[in-house]
């Protein structure tokens, strides 16, 4: 009884420990992913923007050209209204996206009387190269804008000034939810809503960066730390939940052989307990568990219709989790107990099982043959259904076979059940000195069933393993 106990806490602690590492290889290929997206944010990001900028720069540089007389008498005669709106619809008709336009001479010095309070808007114009077709200025004077800079035939610079909400709607459609896009230079930053000026805590060390071609500006991307903790989260409830499952079923399954001991019961109607339990747990899954997360799935998919689309992706994500969590259980409660066993009988069982586990490339193929007049109780059934299981589970895991077939068939009173492959055969006297559990499984089965079993050499195949079973079935009801 010590030893059982020993034994449960041991598998208990080899479960947690289990469900730990998952959860730790889980977030470990989450956090990658989420660095794969901000490292391709990036680049799309400042692939937009820098053909965004140089399209606008071909477009200045093509306009200082064409429209060259006009803005060398504006350079000369600065305070002509007539010459100012030439070049004022000019610069409407060219450039829709701006909002306003300056000239200065090559020392930044304004030209235009509207423009002279922007002094320092222009400051360091010295510092601009004339060789270069256009350049690219983010400033956040108000509005905060970005200027295109072209030249005037060597007498000054051209500025066509463009809103930042042009460079927001690029960051905006790009945003991933749970993390932090900006767009920066040497000395400010701008993200999705805000310009502040750059500091050592701007960029997380941890970000993917892009340069943007033609200009001194970058794009960073990096996930916030709400968004890992909320997966952790995700992650640890989802680990309790298997947790506290397979924990009650471990402690029903437990009371059930410890009740049996005690009553010094025979180890068959121990087993018969155990597969009504399994089936009655089997049953309460499926009518409560399964059907709770069946409802709350719908319920979340629901509320996620009426939600906002950051919250809403988050919800679908969650929706995604119960369904597989759903079929997870699903395939527990097949375990657990048959289900298609008891409504279809031995042969439909066997052929669900084996298209489940013999699907792909990479798997062995199969032959079913099963008489016509099978007359076997339910726990006979129940009992050869898994000794059979057992068996091809060997085939599959260790015979690295590639072809197997189960024969079953009735003789009078006898049943008669044979499983061979041709694989690179069994040492039986290895495996019970290995002290095989599912050896184990297959003999304790079938001593509860009164049955004979025996392993040799294929009758179908030149190589492998056969396995027989010969059972007496006397007087079925």
């Amino acid at each position: 009884m010590r030893k059982l106990s020993y034994f449960n806490l041991l598998f208990v602690a080899l479960f947690g420990g289990l469900l730990t590492l998952e959860s730790y290889i889980a977030f470990t290929n989450f956090r990658q992913y989420q660095q794969q997206l901000s490292q391709k944010t990036v680049d799309s990001v400042a692939q937009e923007i820098a053909i965004l900028i140089d399209n606008l720069g071909r477009k200045v540089q093509l306009f200082t050209k064409d429209k060259n007389e006009i803005l060398t008498n504006l350079y000369a005669q600065p305070n002509s209204v007539n010459y100012y709106q030439q070049l004022q619809t000019e610069v409407n008709r060219w450039f829709p996206e701006a909002y306003n336009f300056a000239i200065t001479n090559l020392q930044g010095n304004p030209i235009l009387p509207h423009t002279q309070h922007l002094k320092n808007c222009f400051a360091g114009g010295q510092n601009l190269t004339i060789k270069i077709p256009y350049q690219v200025k983010l400033h956040t004077i108000k509005p905060v804008h970005f200027d295109i800079i072209g030249f005037i035939q060597k007498l000054g610079i051209f500025y066509i000034s463009v809103h930042k909400d042009n460079l927001l709607r690029l960051l905006q459609n790009a945003q991933i939810p749970g993390h932090q896009l900006i767009l920066f230079d040497s000395n400010y930053y701008l993200d999705t809503q805000h310009v502040k000026p750059l500091s050592n805590q701007s960029v997380q060390n941890n970000a993917a960066i892009a340069k943007i071609q033609g200009t001194d500006w970058q794009v960073a991307d990096w996930p916030q730390q709400t968004l890992y903790q909320q997966k952790l989260q995700e992650l640890s409830t989802h680990a309790i939940l298997l947790f506290i499952v397979f924990s009650i079923i471990g402690w029903l399954l437990w009371n059930i052989i410890l009740k049996a001991e005690q009553a010094g019961g025979r180890a068959f109607q121990v087993l018969t307990s155990i597969e009504q339990e399994r089936r009655r747990i089997a049953m309460d899954m499926h009518d409560q568990i399964l059907s709770e997360l069946t409802h709350i799935g719908r319920n979340l998919a629901s509320f996620a219709q009426q939600t906002s689309p950051p919250l809403q992706t988050r919800l679908y994500q969650t929706e995604a989790e119960l369904t597989e969590l759903s079929h997870n259980i699903r395939n527990i409660i097949d375990n657990l107990h048959p289900q298609a066993l008891e409504m279809l009988g031995l042969e439909s069982a066997l052929r669900s099982y084996l298209e489940k586990c013999c699907i792909g490339e990479q798997t062995p193929n199969y032959h079913l043959d099963i008489g016509t007049e099978l007359n076997l109780s339910q726990s006979q059934a129940l009992g050869v259904y898994r000794i059979i299981l057992e068996t091809v589970n060997n085939s599959l895991k260790h015979a690295d076979c590639d072809n197997f077939r189960i024969d079953i068939y009735q003789q009078e009173q006898y049943l008669f059940v044979s499983v061979e492959d041709d694989g690179k055969g069994l040492n039986l006297r290895q495996a019970r000195r290995s002290n095989s559990c599912g050896l184990a499984n297959i003999s304790t089965r079938s001593r509860m069933l009164n049955a004979k079993i025996q392993w040799g050499k294929p009758h179908h195949f030149t190589h492998g393993t056969r396995f027989e079973l010969q059972m007496f079935l006397g007087d079925v009801k």
